[in-house]
């Protein structure tokens, strides 16, 4: 399995914080398919990341500490306010370093968490924010129609 592999090759280097990202995704996107096993699972994910944060705080590894901040926020179902400190966090890492693809997924978090609120406005202009990085297009085409039906289900009922 990928996991398997993985495992195999952090037994080789265990600095290999991609690769131990990607480990630590499997198990976060495996709780989609056993919603049962979604705790432990989570729990897993959030030790790994947790990990790749730590190693790179301790090689001053600013892509790597931006990036396990938004992965460790994507395990944070439960506290969206939790969520949206660490997608912040990262999104200033992101910004800091100028790390495009970073800024375009934080972009989008912190636009669907104020859709998720209702707080349209806010959302629309995180949103449009990944209009000024080419590798964001797609995910705001993707958002924008999320927010389309929000809007038109928001009308619907209030009608």
């Amino acid at each position: 399995t990928a996991k398997g592999l993985l495992n195999k090759a952090f037994e080789l280097d265990n600095n290999l914080l991609a690769a131990k990202i990607l480990l630590g995704d499997c198990y976060h996107r495996e709780t989609i398919i056993n919603p049962k096993d979604e705790n432990k699972l989570d729990l897993k994910a959030l030790n790994i990341f947790e990990e790749v944060l730590e190693l790179a705080q301790k090689n001053d590894d600013k892509l790597w500490i931006g990036r396990s901040l938004r992965y460790i926020g994507n395990t944070c179902d439960d506290d969206e306010e939790k969520k949206y400190d660490y997608y912040f966090r990262s999104l200033e890492m992101a910004t800091l370093i100028d790390d495009k693809e970073g800024m375009s997924y934080n972009y989008n978090n912190i636009g669907y968490y104020y859709l998720e609120k209702e707080e349209y406005v806010k959302a629309i202009e995180f949103y449009q924010q990944i209009f000024t990085i080419k590798q964001g297009v797609i995910l705001i085409i993707i958002n924008y129609q999320v927010f389309y039906c929000y809007t038109v289900k928001q009308f619907k009922i209030n009608t």
